[in-house]
């Protein structure tokens, strides 16, 4: 589906800068003026909660109106399944409380779980941080376990969102029509490219399921991303990273869309509205060959 994806990004772009129209005006057109972001890894290298909310508070004054992490105890816990101690459970409340804090009620806060803690613990944390008022806490059982999902889901009084590690209309059916989650998250690479999670998010609709896409990637799906979420009318929010691309992307991108405070204005260059350097790709594209070959130990 990763392979789908590419291509099916691939021929969007190619189809618009044929048309000379964005995108989104070949998918029918926006529903958003502008398309809203949230930041991920806003937190990185924080070691406590002082640290925590100095960084949410930079980066909120930078314009971000949404941020997500995952509570520092539970980066600990290395993604196995674990029952929260007393201990735990106080000071994964506690940090969330005051990140609440330190930004204000008008920003929308949003916890990864990952999947990391065991069901009992899952419930006990949704409800503890219930006054807190947070957009969805996400992935409080792993994606093999559907059921698990939805018997949370309808045991907590805040919103789940779940659907990263999914990748496919088909994986996500279960989670839509059993109503598990109040927003299903496909991403532009993971889930088949911008047709499929446009199939998946009018899938979500009829249910009254809103759409935050899954984004830890680079700018040419990103682009894609807002492209589609663009034109989703249950899109909510979706995904991004406040560090900028790695060197190498941005060494590659000969233009890139601009995050503008906390979103993207709708892109109005045809296609995906980016531009590669293909000289910058194919030069690159040999070093790493000669890398790969020189580390499995045969002449370049």
């Amino acid at each position: 589906m990763s392979a789908l994806a590419a291509v099916d990004q691939a021929l969007w772009d190619i189809a618009g800068q044929v048309a000379g129209l964005p995108v989104h005006r070949l998918l029918g057109g926006a529903c958003h003026p502008r398309v809203r972001t949230y930041l991920n890894q806003w937190y990185r290298g924080a070691r406590d909660s002082d640290e925590l909310t100095e960084r949410a508070r930079a980066a909120v004054a930078d314009g971000a109106t949404g941020l997500k992490w995952y509570p520092l105890r539970f980066i600990e816990l290395d993604r196995q399944v674990h029952r929260l101690t007393g201990a735990e459970m106080g000071a994964a409340v506690a940090e969330v409380a005051a990140v609440r804090e330190a930004v204000g009620a008008e920003v929308d806060l949003m916890v990864d779980l990952s999947g990391v803690i065991d069901a009992v613990s899952a419930v006990a944390f949704c409800k503890a941080i219930e006054d807190l008022d947070l957009l969805f806490v996400e992935e409080p059982a792993p994606p093999e376990n559907p059921e698990l999902l939805k018997a949370i889901s309808g045991s907590v009084p805040v919103r789940i969102a779940a659907g990263e590690r999914r990748y496919s209309r088909w994986d996500f059916r279960e989670l839509i029509e059993g109503q598990a989650v109040g927003y299903v998250q496909p991403g532009v690479c993971r889930a088949g490219g911008i047709t499929e999670i446009r199939k998946i998010a009018a899938m979500a609709e009829v249910y009254n399921i809103g759409v935050a896409p899954y984004n830890p990637a680079g700018p040419v799906a990103t682009a894609a991303t807002v492209h589609a979420a663009a034109t989703l009318p249950n899109f909510v929010i979706m995904e991004c990273y406040p560090q900028g691309y790695p060197a190498v992307c941005q060494e590659v991108m000969a233009s890139a869309l601009v995050m503008d405070g906390d979103g993207f204005a709708l892109p109005e260059a045809p296609g995906l509205g980016v531009t590669l350097d293909e000289s910058a790709l194919r030069r690159l594209a040999v070093a790493s060959m000669c890398v790969g070959v020189e580390w499995a130990g045969r002449p370049a």
